[in-house]
């Protein structure tokens, strides 16, 4: 993906932070900001549908007929393409903080103390504990997903890995694994970790200021998306966007004068949101 200019921002959810943005195709994009969805096609959002859920919400969209969003409130709600379902409770102990997708029939969740759940595109079920609440899921099979606890915990069909304590300068914050040989974590100090295959990479320095807050209450790198290994966005609560080439992070590029939430990428491009409902668009 080649560096290009931001745009400037478009109202989604004004005066409402979006938390999270998921993209299946260039200007196909779905967000959460509030109780509600937002859809974008082409280059117009939608208005607001409600969804029944509460709090936070985490949302993926591994297809254009796919998305499952979650809440903190236990329950989830998912699109067909067409309109979203109703909410059903997962039986969460706590709240659902994240969910992340490999594909329609295949989803995970982790509530707020641990406990993950699986969704085969039309009912959900238990699945073994993770270790803690997560901050962010990425799955890139059905036996391979990472979850943002602090440090990474790894999922391979059958158990939750313990984190390990792999970044000691922050806490993970938020993670994207386009493979099962590639993920890229970013932490609330500013930095990112790779994933190989076999081995979380040291802690490198994305952001030079050592991630100031500017009107969020996250901090630092706060949400990432890499369509390929070769091919990452971070977004920060400093307002910039920083890109990943395969081998190394570019200078800060000014998106937003307010923090970023969330970032989605596809080979078309990216979209980014912020804490005051605006949605951006690079390449």
């Amino acid at each position: 993906m080649a560096p290009t200019a931001w745009s400037a921002p478009v109202t989604v959810a004004a005066g409402t932070a979006v938390d999270q943005v998921a993209c299946w195709a260039a200007g196909a994009c779905m967000a959460v900001a509030g109780t509600s969805a937002y859809q974008l096609a082409g280059s117009t959002w939608s208005a607001p549908v409600g969804l029944g859920l509460s709090g936070t919400l985490s949302i993926a969209c591994p297809a254009a007929t796919s998305c499952v969003a979650v809440g903190d409130g236990g329950q989830a709600a998912s699109w067909n393409g067409a309109a979203w379902s109703a909410p059903v409770a997962v039986s969460a102990n706590q709240g659902l903080d994240a969910v992340g997708c490999a594909d329609p029939t295949f989803c995970m969740a982790i509530d707020g103390i641990g406990d993950s759940y699986r969704y085969d595109g039309a009912s959900w079920s238990k699945s073994a504990g993770a270790w803690g609440a997560a901050d962010g899921i990425s799955c890139a099979t059905p036996t391979f997903c990472v979850a943002a606890e602090g440090s990474p915990s790894m999922w391979n069909g059958q158990s939750w890995t313990q984190p390990q304590g792999t970044d000691p300068s922050g806490q993970v914050d938020a993670v994207s694994c386009p493979a099962a040989t590639f993920c890229m974590a970013v932490d609330t100090g500013g930095h990112a970790l790779t994933w190989n295959g076999s081995a979380w990479s040291a802690p490198v320095t994305v952001m030079t200021d050592g991630g100031a807050d500017i009107g969020s209450t996250r901090q630092g790198l706060t949400a990432v998306s890499c369509p390929s290994a070769t091919t990452c966005v971070a977004v920060g609560a400093d307002g910039h966007a920083y890109r990943w080439n395969g081998s190394a992070w570019s200078a800060p590029e000014k998106v937003a004068t307010s923090a970023l939430t969330s970032v989605s990428c596809v080979a078309g491009g990216c979209v980014a949101t912020d804490a005051t409902g605006q949605a951006y668009r690079s390449g």
